[in-house]
């Protein structure tokens, strides 16, 4: 039997488009939607909304394990002359 593959996905808010989610939630009448409805109702029918614009407007990106680990610009061999700098550093203390 194979594993299943779970692809987490994470929401990329660098590339946003937060006037289009600004559109989104404002274009709701809320005096008109939440009228008559309890406490419970209406929190629901506001965080499905928020939901709803969130995703027509925020993309999501695959979270992958080992590449955000490390920053973008610390290449392998400034990693290994950094680990060598802090032993000396906890050597010396």
């Amino acid at each position: 039997m194979g594993k299943a593959k779970s692809i987490v996905r994470t929401l990329n808010f660098r590339k946003a488009n937060f006037q289009l989610f600004k559109e989104f939630v404002s274009r709701t009448l809320w005096e008109m939607v939440l009228r008559d409805r309890g406490e419970e109702q209406s929190w629901q029918i506001f965080k499905d909304t928020f939901h709803r614009a969130q995703e027509l407007s925020v993309l999501r990106c695959k979270r992958s394990s080992k590449e955000g680990k490390r920053l973008a610009w610390l290449s392998r061999d400034m990693l290994v002359k950094l680990k060598d700098k802090r032993e000396l550093h906890r050597q010396w203390k």
